[in-house]
C-alpha cells in the first residue's frame, strides 16, 4: 500500500485497504493494520478519519508498546510538525527499529520539517 502511493497508484492502494477491511475480525487490535488505514487516510485527504486513527494509536500506546513511526507518516501526511516531531520524539527514546530507516523511507517528506533535522541526525 505504501509503495502504491508512493507511485501514485491510488486504485492499487485502495485495493489494499479495501483488502484489509474485508475481513475485520481477524484484523481487529492490529495496530499495524490501523496504522496503514491511518497513512491511508492522510493520504488521500480524509484527515478526520487519520485523526481518530492516531487518536485510537494514542490509546493504544497508553496500554502496550506502539511503534511510533507509521504515527510520523500519519502526522506527515497530515503536514502536521508538532505532530511529526511529537511521534518522533516517541521513536528515537523508544529505540524503534523502524526509526532507522526513516531518512530512507520518509526523507522527501521529513525534509519539509525542519526541527525534525535534529533527531534524524542521530541516525546517520
Amino acid at each position: 500500500m505504501r509503495l502504491a502511493l508512493r507511485q501514485g497508484n491510488q486504485a492499487a492502494a485502495y485495493g489494499a485497504v479495501a483488502a484489509l477491511k474485508k475481513n475485520p475480525e481477524a484484523n481487529a487490535g492490529n495496530v499495524t493494520v490501523l496504522a496503514l488505514q491511518g497513512i491511508y487516510a492522510a493520504k488521500t485527504g480524509d484527515k478526520a478519519g487519520a485523526r481518530r486513527i492516531l487518536n485510537a494509536l494514542e490509546q493504544h500506546r497508553q496500554k502496550a508498546y506502539t511503534d511510533a513511526v507509521p504515527a510520523v507518516e500519519i502526522c506527515s501526511a497530515l503536514g502536521d510538525q508538532g505532530c511529526v516531531q511529537l511521534w518522533l520524539e516517541r521513536a528515537y527514546q523508544d529505540h524503534s527499529t523502524v526509526f532507522v530507516y526513516l531518512p530512507l523511507s520518509l526523507a522527501d517528506e521529513l525534509a519539509k520539517f525542519p526541527r525534525t533535522r535534529e533527531l534524524l541526525v542521530h541516525i546517520r
